[in-house]
């Protein structure tokens, strides 16, 4: 099976109301842009777990996580820049300020000090990241894009987002049918990945970039014709049909409300989720 594309499993999250998939995934994606204390993060991580246990998420789709190789020097270097205990609204400065170690005399960055405080930013960042796509998962794997299209409608949204996201939703699975493509012809002309080192692996992706640039493109203008074809922005979308709502959506939906309300107030009031 292709990587983030849609396939119905008879489990309690596919069969929800989409509108309760969605406020399922509102929910989880505020709690995960608010809460940055690790200790928060842990049961929203179970929380995220649980949703793709339930819904059956191919665990193929973990490998996904490679993407996020890339960016942790950059996590990593920002961290060593979190040594101001100003920055810290619930962890007690004298705790953040502690030094764990140093590193002298770096070309151009100069010496650069980790702190305690600097380590849990860089762990609390990087699994906001870890959270996301879990949350992500569950929420494509369990929602056709008829669902998506048809709530967007039910709510009103412009026609030019509905069909936005409609050609995102055949757009991201088209193009890794092009990638593992792309990656076999390569691999039967001798290329391969199999270094652990990742500078040496992003070294190893180059063979890959020019004929996947090439091939975005197209599909990119393939894809934007399309949607004129089918009369891109022209008028309301009628909806395929009707989702109604079950005793236990209206339960979950008004959780998610309760639980944004808390989230929102402990946030600003109480300063809850924050370093």
């Amino acid at each position: 099976m292709v990587l983030f594309e849609y396939r119905y499993q008879n489990t309690p999250i596919h069969n929800l109301n989409p509108i309760t998939k969605i406020a399922l995934t509102v929910t989880a994606f505020l709690c995960i842009s608010c809460w940055m204390d690790p200790r928060y993060q842990l049961p929203l991580t179970v929380y995220a777990l649980a949703l793709n246990f339930i819904a059956k998420t191919p665990k193929s789709w973990y490998k996904v996580y490679y993407v996020m190789v890339p960016a942790i020097p950059f996590t990593v270097l920002t961290g060593f820049y979190q040594y101001n205990p100003e920055l810290f609204k619930v962890y007690p400065h004298e705790f953040v300020s502690e030094i764990l170690f140093k590193l002298p005399n770096i070309p151009i960055l100069g010496t650069l000090t980790m702190t305690y405080g600097g380590a849990i930013w860089i762990f609390s960042s990087f699994w906001r990241g870890v959270m996301g796509f879990l949350v992500a998962f569950t929420f494509i794997y369990t929602t056709s894009m008829t669902e998506a299209t048809d709530t967007l409608a039910r709510v009103g949204a412009p026609t030019p987002i509905v069909f936005m996201v409609a050609a995102t939703y055949k757009f991201i699975p088209h193009m890794l049918r092009v990638l593992s493509t792309i990656v076999s012809a390569q691999t039967l002309r001798g290329w391969q990945a199999k270094s652990k080192n990742p500078v040496k692996l992003l070294k190893t992706v180059i063979p890959l970039m020019n004929p996947l640039m090439r091939r975005t493109a197209q599909i990119t203008e393939e894809v934007a014709t399309a949607t004129q074809i089918r009369a891109f922005g022209a008028g309301r979308l009628a909806r395929s049909r009707v989702y109604k709502f079950a005793y236990k959506d209206y339960v979950i939906s008004m959780a998610c409300i309760l639980t944004c309300i808390i989230v929102v107030i402990g946030l600003f009031v109480f300063k809850m989720g924050l370093l």
